[in-house]
């Protein structure tokens, strides 16, 4: 299909443009790699390292405290719908109570 000269020009300078950019996101593909395998690899260390009898405390004490954020999470659960019930309940008391006094 033929394109006029400033068409040509344009598709020129918008592909340069998109080469570029194929080209900045290739090298940010590459650091963001290296990221990864760095990561991957601290992370296989951690988990090949002999751990420490302050490590296994530190863990069960973690593991303790999630434990009790977990029951903490669930109580406050039922709390607010023991709070949204008991709210609607003295809504209506007080909606009755309007319709008695009126």
């Amino acid at each position: 299909m033929p394109v006029s000269g400033r068409r040509y020009k344009a598709l020129q300078q918008q592909h340069e443009l998109d080469v570029a950019e194929l080209e900045k996101t290739r090298d940010e593909l590459a650091e963001t790699k290296e990221e990864l395998d760095s990561c991957r690899k601290a992370v296989t260390d951690l988990l090949h390292s002999p751990v420490t009898t302050a490590e296994q405390r530190l863990r069960a004490d973690l593991r303790r405290s999630e434990e009790a954020r977990e029951a903490l999470d669930t109580r406050i659960t039922v709390l607010q719908a023991a709070n949204e019930g008991a709210y609607r309940e003295a809504y209506d008391l007080a909606k009755i109570a309007r319709e008695v006094t009126a």
